[in-house]
């Protein structure tokens, strides 16, 4: 009797879960072009724009161009190739030599945060097609 008991909590607890979660079929809807803002704290802001070329379980594969007014450091203002994770909600890779960005997926819209050793901000992104 315990162990019908475990295995239909379990069953339930699958089930409920993977409710708010992308599975890698799913995910496949990331596949396109994302643009939008991204805005430091400090009050500066310019374009972004992210191209996902593909998703293969968990990772994300792609390019992104962050637009800066002036940049000091050269992954700015050139398409960076990016190879990110995806956990069913929410996208996450690096720049080096260190930038960090991480995006809540919902739908067609992306919004996140975008981290570095001199910047901190939010980013939008909209997906276009």
């Amino acid at each position: 009797m315990i162990r019908l008991g475990i295995a239909v909590v379990m069953a339930c607890v699958s089930t409920f879960a993977g409710a708010f979660r992308v599975d890698g079929a799913d995910s496949t809807a990331l596949v396109g072009d994302w643009l939008g803002r991204w805005q430091s704290s400090a009050g500066s802001s310019g374009p972004v724009y992210l191209v996902i070329e593909s998703v293969e379980g968990r990772e994300v594969h792609g390019t992104i161009f962050i637009a800066v007014a002036t940049p000091a450091v050269d992954y700015y203002n050139r398409d960076i190739r990016v190879e990110g994770s995806f956990d069913g909600t929410e996208l996450r890779f690096w720049l080096p030599p260190a930038v960090w960005i991480t995006l809540k997926v919902a739908g067609t819209r992306m919004h996140g945060s975008v981290q570095g050793q001199q910047t901190f901000g939010t980013v939008d992104l909209d997906k276009r097609r």
